[in-house]
């Protein structure tokens, strides 16, 4: 009975200011471990530089990576361009801008661009002269064309031709 009493005393009583304090401590340390784990989970968030779609991942699941590392590849589709390979002979007459046709067999169609890079060095040998004729092996100029019109299907890789009227 007298354990009942005393304990029917400190219920009455109430909590004694150091039980106070203490639980006010336990308060402060949840808050701060409850900001901690919100900025935890809003350095989680990946954000893409640009739209477009995801063509490759260089980190694997569980990875630790820091601020700023390169996760995923992202391809922007929006801006698609054809590269060509053109030996020196075929260059004159080509200037940035000029349109070509193209052909991309993968769509089964044709399609303007435009010009935007003619490179202003050779890279390689394409054409590989005889020496019974004398002749000279022929440099390759890397040739950059931006479709004019959107092409649906597109797809980076693509096989794409050229096509001069020569």
């Amino acid at each position: 009975v007298e354990a009942a009493e005393a304990q029917l005393d400190l219920a009455r009583a109430g909590a004694s200011p150091e039980e106070r304090e203490v639980a006010a401590a336990q308060v402060a340390q949840a808050e701060a471990a409850l900001a901690q784990r919100q900025a935890d989970l809003d350095e989680l968030r990946i954000f893409a530089p640009m739209s477009g779609e995801i063509s490759g991942r260089t980190i694997e699941l569980g990875e630790n990576v820091g601020p700023g590392a390169p996760l995923f590849t992202i391809v922007d589709l929006d801006q698609a361009w054809f590269t060509f390979n053109l030996r020196e002979d075929l260059l004159a007459g080509l200037e940035m801008g000029d349109r070509l046709t193209i052909r991309i067999p993968a769509l089964d169609r044709e399609a303007e661009a435009e010009i935007t890079l003619i490179n202003v060095q050779g890279q390689f040998a394409s054409w590989r002269a005889t020496r019974a004729t004398g002749d000279f092996d022929l440099r390759s100029f890397e040739l950059r064309a931006r479709p004019v019109a959107p092409l649906e299907g597109l797809r980076p890789g693509m096989s794409a031709l050229i096509q001069l009227d020569r």
